[in-house]
């Protein structure tokens, strides 16, 4: 008989959190070093998020495109950048600047954005495994950081 391995992570917890980014909730995403309650940016379900969020956590191939790389903070996290959130994110067209901000579709109709400014970011497992819930559900890899309760929770090794 052979022997069956465990099954790392928690499948359904990550398809949960899944399910919650593309139905605009938001997500606790724990991990070791920290956690991040966030919302997918192209699917926000409560517009009040955008005048909540003061961060936004985007994949480290968009922070370069962005030209972000060049500060030291977004070097440091090559798979996901924290960055504060233009104050425009909390007027009445906040949605449309994150999206243009998170879609690199909309970087022809919409092509000065900036500047940024990187933070630290200590939940580095979470940011990677938010960007990892983003590639598997299919959805752009930016989200705004919020505060308080999340709809659903997930932790960094549930998702594999």
């Amino acid at each position: 008989m052979t022997a069956v391995s465990p099954l790392v992570g928690d499948a359904k917890a990550a398809a949960r959190a899944i399910d919650a980014l593309r139905r605009g909730w938001t997500v606790r995403v724990s991990g070791g070093d920290g956690a991040l309650v966030l919302c997918a940016i192209e699917r926000v379900g409560d517009p009040s998020h955008f005048a909540a969020a003061h961060e936004i956590l985007l994949s480290g191939n968009r922070a370069a495109t962005l030209c972000l790389m060049g500060q030291g903070l977004a070097a440091a996290a090559p798979h996901a950048v924290r960055i504060e959130a233009p104050a425009e994110l909390a007027g009445p067209d906040g949605a449309a600047m994150a999206m243009a901000l998170a879609d690199p579709v909309l970087d022809l109709t919409h092509p000065m954005k900036g500047p940024f400014r990187a933070l630290p970011l200590d939940a580095t497992a979470a940011a990677a495994a938010a960007m990892e819930l983003a590639r598997m559900g299919g959805i752009l890899p930016a989200f705004l950081i919020v505060e308080g309760e999340a709809d659903a929770q997930v932790a960094a090794a549930d998702v594999a």
